[in-house]
């Protein structure tokens, strides 16, 4: 497809709030003294605590500090049911330019939450994970929330997975993982062959209207929205951008050696042969979804007993599939079969 429109930009940044409550105490404290937090200065050693980073101003409310900028992509990513939020902030007087480079300083915020874990409040936030960008690098960080909701801490040094035995409001119990250093550089990394970066939920598919309005982009950039030929059909498309393209985007590697980008995925996956030595089959049967192995990859490959043909997708960040993903791909699926 080659779609694309440009979104308006504010000369203007907006303050995001204040800090007005006891939780953002510390950030206060930090205002009225002139010291900035550590949000500001990337290159000192990260915090153990959360708290100490100055990315919230209520941290048991989640409210972000004032240099904070929320945004929501236009497809998110699944993970095992989570809700995210999610947060940006640019150095004082940067942006991002209209090639979608971030400058140094950057620094990217995802928590995730749940609303029905037994025992604790809605919005119980289980992790935060950082993104940023240092003179040398993109640097990755993952703080493992307590059960009271109050703050999170530094899961430090060269990190493995942390499994957690979580338990919802009826008395289910179920494994959530947070990810080790090498999951984000799985993710991030893979995606910045293509797209020359290893920020995800922001870029010409995925710009969301907060972004686009509140003077974190120094001229207008252009996007591509997501549009396929028929409403199924783009559903598909976005859930693909949202939870598929990180890896499989056309580059080097089985991983990403076909792509799912909204430009290539039809042409790439419909009739077309699985090149893979961990799965079978043809990746898009036209009215099949059952014989289909992105299909069953994605929504399949995970059940209980199966004896999958492809390895569940995708490989890391979620234990389960995503209940979503079938009604949306099969409807796609079958439209196919249909005579245009």
């Amino acid at each position: 497809m080659t779609d694309s429109s440009v979104l308006p930009v504010q000369d203007e940044h907006p303050r995001r709030g204040r800090c007005a409550s006891l939780g953002g105490l510390a950030v206060l404290l930090a205002c009225a003294c002139g010291a900035k937090p550590w949000s500001s200065h990337l290159e000192d050693p990260l915090p153990s605590s959360l708290s100490k980073t100055g990315i919230c101003a209520n941290l048991e409310t989640l409210d972000p500090a004032p240099s904070m900028l929320a945004y929501t992509p236009a497809w998110p990513l699944y993970s095992d049911g989570a809700d995210k939020r999610r947060l940006l902030a640019l150095p004082e007087g940067t942006t991002i330019d209209a090639s979608w480079t971030f400058p140094v300083g950057t620094l990217l915020v995802k928590t995730f939450t749940f609303d029905d874990l037994a025992g604790r409040a809605a919005a119980s936030p289980v992790e935060t994970r950082l993104l940023f960008r240092r003179r040398v690098g993109w640097h990755y960080a993952v703080y493992q929330w307590n059960e009271a909701g109050t703050d999170a801490t530094l899961v430090d040094g060269d990190w493995n997975e942390v499994p957690l035995h979580l338990e919802r409001e009826g008395g289910e119990s179920f494994l959530y993982v947070l990810p080790s250093r090498l999951d984000c550089r799985a993710c991030h990394e893979t995606s910045q062959q293509r797209t020359g970066n290893p920020v995800l939920g922001i870029g010409p598919h995925q710009l969301s209207a907060e972004l686009a309005t509140n003077g974190a982009f120094a001229e207008a950039p252009r996007v591509m929205p997501v549009k396929g030929r028929t409403d199924a059909e783009t559903a598909a498309l976005g859930y693909f951008v949202g939870n598929c393209i990180s890896c499989h985007h056309g580059g080097a590697g089985s991983n990403a050696s076909f792509s799912l980008y909204p430009e290539d995925a039809v042409e790439q996956t419909v009739g077309r042969p699985v090149q893979s030595e961990v799965a079978e089959g043809v990746r898009v049967v036209p009215g099949d979804g059952d014989a289909s192995a992105l299909f069953v990859a994605v929504t399949q490959a995970r059940s209980a007993g199966r004896r999958a043909r492809s390895t569940p997708m995708p490989p890391i960040g979620v234990t389960k599939s995503d209940p979503e993903a079938a009604p949306i791909l099969r409807r796609w699926i079958d439209e196919l079969a249909v005579p245009k």
